[in-house]
């Protein structure tokens, strides 16, 4: 991490930052948080997935992108493929965040997701979020379905469950879905008009799934 540091602040030209799949656990993602703040505006695209990323290294990052002169020209965050379980800090990062537009937060251990809920009402930018593969608790399913309905129902064309609008099939075939997915599925195919052919085959929906 350090020859990052080293390197991020000095890179004019850096428009994307490609990390994924190494082991950079807390202790590398605090580091590379505070490195990204020095960073050049021309950095658009972050990808860390698979680093073993939890709420302490998560919560670095939220304050990376809370900064709105340092983060203004990131565009892209995956965090997917994390050990992270609460949403809380960047939730609030979004809530004043005005430049992120997409954010993959797939396959996570997020079992609350009620800090992004209540941003996405503040938040008009970001419209392609991944939320799907987390053990999410129903109410916090229901609030971010609500949320996203708000968001499209006010223009915004928003994803949580980061499918393409003009998706013609969602394929999520034995992806250990739990009931939360489906709540958020479900909301994001209220307005999907394209969509021909939905598999959710060998999952685990359970009953609320079809309630």
């Amino acid at each position: 991490m350090q020859l990052l540091n080293g390197l991020i602040p000095t890179t004019t030209a850096l428009q994307e930052l490609d990390l994924r799949h190494n082991k950079l656990a807390d202790a590398g993602t605090v580091a590379l948080a505070d490195g990204l703040k020095k960073c050049n505006k021309q950095l658009n695209t972050i990808r860390l997935a698979r680093n073993g990323i939890t709420d302490k290294g998560a919560t670095a990052l939220a304050s990376f992108l809370a900064d709105t002169d340092a983060s203004k020209g990131v565009k892209t965050l995956d965090l997917s493929l994390n050990a992270m379980r609460d949403d809380k800090a960047l939730g609030n990062a979004l809530a004043t965040n005005t430049g992120l537009t997409t954010l993959d937060l797939s396959s996570n251990a997020l079992r609350t997701g009620r800090a992004i809920a209540a941003a996405l009402s503040k938040n008009r930018t970001l419209t392609h979020g991944h939320l799907l593969f987390n053990p999410l608790d129903v109410g916090s399913a229901a609030a971010l379905a609500e949320a996203l309905r708000a968001s499209r129902a006010d223009g915004v064309p928003l994803t949580l469950c980061g499918t393409s609008p003009d998706a013609e099939a969602i394929l999520l075939s034995r992806r250990g879905m739990r009931s939360g997915d489906a709540m958020l599925l479900a909301a994001e195919l209220e307005t999907a008009p394209k969509v021909r052919t939905v598999d959710l085959s060998y999952n685990m929906l359970g009953p609320e799934a079809a309630a």
